[in-house]
């Protein structure tokens, strides 16, 4: 990555040997780091400051007391470790572009860049706050109902066969060693949360489902102007924000009256009350404060659930349809995601199962809706390796997924994904992975993908 553009704005980007030797030299004096700026903003222990997650940045060595040499530091782990760069998941290797292009966009002011944040974050959640179908939501009407989501199918949905794996065993990685180098097919939603909030706000709510029907980048675009360009490449905002919107709408409430699930005692009370007693930052008698903690219990995922239960109901449809395809095994059903195995010997036939796939798609979903919504779904087949216990995350297996994605073009997108490894990542760590995907991209003898 090139950083030079932060010469501009005073931040000098210094050569990698220099920053080796720098930070040998550093660990050879063993310098006691002290308190700057930056440590308010990027931490080096415990809870990560919102910056750090919406950039996607690791922990910070104690020694970086400015932000040009984090970011020189960022930016040479990823000339260090390529491989590691590169991959979708996995360790957080590949921010210093992010971080790099929103701190030139703020002329490194941190402080700005952070203020930035934090109120896009209230605008966008307000957004959602004050819609229709979010007010409904939270206040328990019955604007909503997940069975509305059946008007989207074509018919209704053929039973489920039962996955071969669990959610469980899935998820912990307990199937990799046992399905070394074989072929797999995943489908999952597009900006799920998003995209299952649409499809409600299209049956109920015209109005929010207009605004958000082009997507988190274009939504971006409309209510944050020219400051959309410091988060529009960061997946973990939207994820922050559709999963904070019921906190912003209780501190918008003068009063909780009329709200299904809060004790009349409490719907005089104004939301921003509610949560600082749940919270535990201010203090009532004991019969108060289980009041507040009940009504804030059953007000908390009031919307996060809602748009969840419709990912799941979705692609619990999806994958029964994909089931009947010859020549695909439910494999596993995550969240928004229905893995699949595949009787597949080379890439030409996975792409045929691909392209059955994306038919069978387009044809479980109803006339009116065909055509928007099927595009809504990624089509990937990817070749198992398993990395085993050597540079996993503790008491886990690693696994590299040679990945193909077919895009909305028509055309095959080439990547590699990791899992069960630790997202904090010491230089020897690094190093062990890096090797051992080398190696396994070295004898890829199948050439899947």
């Amino acid at each position: 990555m090139d950083l030079s553009h932060l010469v501009t704005i005073g931040l000098q980007r210094p050569a990698c040997s220099e920053i080796i030797l720098r930070k040998a030299d550093l660990q050879r004096q063993a310098l006691v780091p002290t308190p700057s700026e930056l440590d308010t903003y990027f931490a080096s222990t415990g809870a990560k400051t919102l910056l750090q997650k919406v950039f996607t940045v690791p922990y910070k060595p104690q020694d970086h007391a400015d932000l040009q040499h984090l970011l020189a530091w960022m930016e040479l782990r990823g000339e260090q470790w390529p491989e590691l760069a590169a991959v979708h998941g996995g360790p957080e290797i590949a921010a210093a572009a992010l971080l790099g292009n929103a701190v030139a966009i703020c002329k490194g002011d941190l402080s700005q860049l952070n203020e930035k944040l934090h109120e896009a974050v209230v605008v966008l959640r307000t957004f959602f706050a004050q819609s229709t179908l979010c007010q409904a939501l939270m206040r328990g009407e019955k604007l909503w109902d997940v069975a509305k989501v059946e008007r989207i199918f074509s018919h209704a949905s053929s039973p489920l066969p039962r996955p071969m794996c669990g959610h469980s065993r899935y998820t912990q990685l307990k199937w990799v060693a046992e399905c070394n180098q074989k072929v797999f097919l995943s489908v999952d939603m597009r900006e799920a949360n998003l995209s299952a909030l649409r499809i409600m706000a299209g049956l109920v709510d015209p109005v929010l489902c207009d605004r958000i029907s082009g997507g988190w980048v274009p939504l971006l675009e409309s209510l944050l102007d020219a400051d959309a360009e410091l988060f529009r490449a960061s997946k973990p905002l939207r994820e922050i924000v559709l999963g904070g919107i019921e906190r912003t709408w209780l501190r918008q409430q003068q009063d909780l009256c009329g709200v299904d699930g809060v004790d009349v005692a409490l719907q005089s009370v104004d939301g921003k009350t509610l949560l600082q007693h749940a919270l535990g930052d201010e203090t009532a008698s004991s019969e108060k404060m289980l009041l507040y903690r009940k009504a804030f219990k059953s007000l908390r995922g009031r919307i996060s659930s809602a748009y969840t239960q419709v990912e799941h109901r979705i692609i619990r449809h999806v994958a029964a349809e994909l089931s009947a395809l010859d020549g695909l095994q439910l494999f596993a059903i995550v969240g928004d995601e229905a893995v699949f195995m595949l009787e597949a010997q080379s890439l030409a036939e996975a792409g045929a199962h691909v392209l059955a796939v994306q038919g069978a798609l387009q044809g479980s979903f109803a006339d009116d809706v065909r055509a928007d919504l099927s595009g809504m779904f990624r089509i990937e087949i990817f070749l198992v390796h398993d990395l085993g216990q050597d540079v996993s995350a503790p008491g886990g297996r690693a696994m590299l997924a040679m990945t193909r994605r077919l895009t909305k073009c028509g055309e095959w997108e080439r990547f590699h994904k990791l899992k069960g490894v630790r997202k904090e990542l010491t230089d020897e760590d690094a190093m062990a992975l890096s090797k051992a995907m080398r190696a396994v991209c070295s004898s890829n003898v199948r050439g899947m993908v």
